[in-house]
């Protein structure tokens, strides 16, 4: 980008944009379009690739889209229709591939819980949305029939390797066609709960437009995500984070996505030996168990690219040991990260190359999201290296709080220039480079943590 004078406010003078080319810069968000026709667009040459690894299958992009298709005729078949909530109780899986895009196709909304949710939970966020169908996977009979006898649910659906499996027979009964929904890709798809430690928990809905301008956002920068590279995906999609930039991103790049369905059946380093991942997406615990392995002690772990890290800050300290480990075993400076919350569809700001991965810091904002720092209790923008609130300026807002719209509408705040800011209630600063630190996260108290 060419030099230009510097006003002292972060949100004008946009200092993160020399890391990214000016093509990136001016690249469009996608047209609105629903994440199934994203999908569909993103991976039109890749039919033949392979999109899915889990348990010794290889899922072609090919195949994974019939099965997709396949979900979206059996859905309508089941009564499911444009605005109908389906809830999914699910580990790591590929059914949760078929189900999120096949909701889409339709015009239906999703609703990932987290796992080990008690029974009564899952009754109440079933209640809470009024789903009509729930998928669960390998749950006990009576758990099931509880849920059934104390929720609005209508059906469930099991899915089993045993005699309790449902979802062949789910499939089998589909008589009709499933067509592709005229629904505003702008309303309401993917709903989310809150960890609701700072209150009463809540729901956040996310629409299939912010969904996509997050993965535009992931993948224009100067991070290395290339078709052919393998992802590896260690939690189920309970939060938007994982939905969007651990889920939609890898599979609209062309990427082959490992799942591993349980993490407490075998350890990390295990898994980073056996499937040799090009990006992985951990919590800094999972670092910490890599570092003290004895399996790892010697191995040379260069086949990884890249390394994000969320769920928690890093220390200083921590940080340092982590590179000097990941130089050590030839993976150089890969540890990227970033900060985001649930109400913006997960991403803010991001480490994106070596330049921007300076410790203490969360990275720069995304290419098209501006972030300043703003008075805690009013409009006033700070300058440099002052601390106040971080504020976003994105086209990726949630649609709302399901079911209250005050809440909603607390958390947004039009400035006097009329453009419509998400006040994160957040601390940080902002250096004279674009490079964001923060201070206190309450954002994270509402969000739902890989715990």
């Amino acid at each position: 980008m060419e030099d230009k004078k510097m006003t002292g406010y972060p949100s004008i003078d946009k200092p993160w944009l020399k890391y990214y080319t000016r093509e990136q810069i001016e690249k469009p968000h996608p047209v609105p379009m629903t994440v199934y026709e994203y999908l569909l667009e993103c991976t039109r040459e890749h039919q033949a690739k392979n999109a899915i690894r889990f348990e010794g299958q290889h899922i072609t992009y090919g195949k994974m889209l019939f099965r997709i298709e396949r979900t979206a005729d059996a859905l309508v078949s089941a009564g499911i229709g444009e605005n109908d909530v389906v809830v999914c109780y699910l580990p790591a899986c590929p059914h949760e591939v078929y189900l999120f895009y096949a909701c889409s196709k339709i015009g239906a909304c999703v609703n990932f819980i987290k796992p080990m949710t008690s029974n009564e939970k899952i009754c109440k966020i079933l209640d809470g949305v009024d789903a009509p169908i729930l998928f669960t996977c390998e749950m006990k009979r009576s758990d099931r029939e509880y849920i059934q006898n104390h929720s609005c649910i209508k059906k469930v659906v099991n899915i089993s390797d045993g005699e309790d499996d449902e979802w062949e027979y789910f499939w089998k009964v589909a008589d009709r066609k499933a067509y592709l929904t005229s629904k505003d890709s702008a309303e309401a798809f993917f709903f989310a709960q809150t960890g609701g430690s700072t209150g009463k928990s809540k729901t956040v809905m996310v629409s299939n437009q912010a969904l996509n301008n997050q993965v535009h956002e992931y993948v224009t920068t100067p991070l290395d995500f290339v078709a052919g590279d393998t992802w590896l995906r260690l939690w189920p999609i309970f939060s938007v984070s994982a939905a969007g930039g651990s889920f939609h991103m890898p599979l609209c790049t062309g990427m082959e996505m490992i799942i591993v369905r349980d993490l407490t059946k075998v350890s990390f380093d295990q898994i980073l030996l056996k499937e040799r991942p090009n990006h992985i997406a951990v919590v800094p615990s999972l670092m910490e168990d890599l570092m003290n392995s004895e399996a790892i002690k010697e191995a040379d772990l260069s086949f990884v690219k890249m390394i994000g890290w969320g769920g928690a800050k890093l220390t200083g300290a921590f940080e340092e040991m982590l590179r000097a480990f990941l130089v050590s075993h030839k993976m150089g400076n890969c540890l990227y990260g970033g900060y985001g919350m649930t109400e913006n569809t997960a991403g803010v700001a991001m480490r994106v190359n070596p330049e921007t991965a300076v410790p203490g810091s969360v990275g720069i904002p995304q290419v098209k999201t501006v972030v300043g720092i703003f008075e805690r209790e009013g409009i006033r923008e700070l300058g440099y290296h002052e601390a106040g609130e971080v504020c976003v300026l994105s086209q990726n807002f949630m649609v709302g709080y399901y079911g209250d719209t005050k809440k909603s509408e607390e958390l947004f705040r039009q400035h006097e220039d009329g453009s419509l800011w998400l006040h994160t209630g957040d601390l940080g600063y902002m250096d004279e480079n674009g490079l964001l630190y923060m201070i206190d996260f309450k954002a994270l108290e509402r969000a739902v943590a890989y715990d």
